[in-house]
């Protein structure tokens, strides 16, 4: 969803993948996938209320880079969900 969210309000988003939550069993990459993750997504500045994690940063480039534990952009070819299909 972070995808659609970005190109509306005309932002980029890095996306650390190793930090986003996700439910047992599930990976990164299925969570992100789901449907679930627009409860995920949240922008504010600091301090954030207590509770939220922070998994990635607003950028001015146009885009959503996900990245690994390196900082290497990693292709997540399930991006989103489509609730019509």
């Amino acid at each position: 969803e972070l995808d659609k969210f970005s190109v509306a309000a005309g932002v980029g988003a890095r996306l650390q993948l190793a930090l986003v939550p996700c439910a047992g069993g599930a990976t990164s990459e299925q969570a992100m996938a789901s449907g679930e993750e627009v409860e995920l997504v949240c922008c504010g500045k600091d301090p954030l209320p207590e509770g939220l994690t922070v998994v990635g940063e607003l950028t001015a480039d146009p885009g959503v880079r996900v990245l690994d534990g390196r900082g290497e952009e990693v292709h997540v070819t399930e991006r989103g969900y489509d609730h019509f299909a």
